[in-house]
């Protein structure tokens, strides 16, 4: 069994093999989705490499994660199977 936060609902999850338990996103992850989706990437003028540039994004993609975590620990039924 697979728990699997779903994060983007645009994007397929890649499993297969298992029960997939599927916990929807919360509303505060569609607005960082939204907020994401509004930054466009200039591959010509921002580079992953560039420290400065990763620790100005750190926390518009860290935040997706901490809310979604948060949704996941709120549904307890499901921690308890």
């Amino acid at each position: 069994t697979s728990c699997m936060p779903v994060i983007d609902p645009s994007i397929r999850h890649g499993t297969s093999k298992s029960k997939k338990i599927f916990i929807p996103p919360n509303s505060r992850m569609k607005e960082i989705l939204l907020e994401m989706s509004a930054m466009r990437a200039d591959y010509f003028q921002t580079g992953n490499l560039n420290p400065i540039d990763v620790f100005r994004r750190r926390e518009a993609f860290g935040s997706h994660f901490i809310a979604q975590c948060q949704t996941v620990l709120k549904h307890v039924e499901i921690l308890r199977k």
